[in-house]
C-alpha cells in the first residue's frame, strides 16, 4: 500500500495548486452535523433507498473533480496487481472545509468499494455509516496523510453512508469492474 500512497502524493502536490486554480466552493447554508446526523438517516429512510447523494436537494455540496489525472499514476493497475481484482473509479471529490455528501447507499452500483482519503488534520473529517446488521451509526474519522477504506454495496443489506470535513479533503473512489 506504501508504493500506492506515494503514487497518490504525487497527485496531491499538483492537485492543491489545480483546487486553486479551477474550482470555487459554495457551500450550502446547512450544518453539515444536521446533513450528517442520525436524524438525518431516520428522515431518508422514510422514503426508501437513496442510491446517490445528491439527487436529494442540498444533500451534497462536495466538489467532483476531473479524475484523468488519476490515469497518470495507473492506479487501478496497481490495485489490480496487488489484489488480483480489476476496478473502475466510482468518483473524486475534493471537500473544503464545510463540505459534505449526505446519506446515501450507492445502491444503484452493487459490489465492493474502495475509497483512498487524504485529510490534512487528524480528526476534522469523517466517514460515517449505518451497520447494515446492528443499524448502529459508526464514525471513522480520518487521520492525517492517506487512509484507505472498503465496503459492500448491496440491494439487499444497503450500506447508509455519508462524509463531512471540517477542513480540506480529497476522496477517491474505485468500485469492482
Amino acid at each position: 500500500m506504501e508504493q500506492i500512497y506515494s503514487k497518490l502524493d504525487k497527485i496531491l502536490e499538483n492537485f492543491k495548486y489545480d483546487l486553486v486554480e479551477r474550482y470555487e466552493f459554495f457551500p450550502h447554508k446547512y450544518d453539515i452535523e444536521e446533513k450528517t446526523s442520525e436524524k438525518a438517516l431516520l428522515d431518508i429512510q422514510k422514503n426508501g433507498n437513496l442510491d446517490k447523494a445528491n439527487t436529494l436537494k442540498h444533500n451534497d455540496n462536495r466538489v467532483i473533480l476531473d479524475d484523468s489525472i488519476l490515469y497518470s499514476i495507473d492506479l487501478k493497475g496497481m490495485l489490480h496487481t496487488e489484489t488480483g481484482v480489476k476496478r473502475e473509479y466510482s468518483g473524486f471529490f475534493w471537500y473544503p472545509c464545510d463540505a459534505f455528501c449526505g446519506w446515501h447507499t450507492n445502491n444503484n452500483a452493487e459490489g465492493e468499494r474502495i475509497y483512498f482519503a487524504w485529510a490534512p488534520e487528524d480528526n476534522k473529517s469523517f466517514f460515517r455509516y449505518q451497520d447494515p446488521e446492528t443499524k448502529e451509526i459508526v464514525t471513522d474519522w480520518d487521520k492525517k496523510g492517506w487512509q484507505y477504506r472498503k465496503f459492500n454495496v448491496s440491494r439487499d443489506k444497503p450500506f447508509w453512508h455519508c462524509v463531512g470535513s471540517k477542513t480540506n479533503r480529497i476522496s477517491i473512489g474505485l468500485r469492482v469492474k
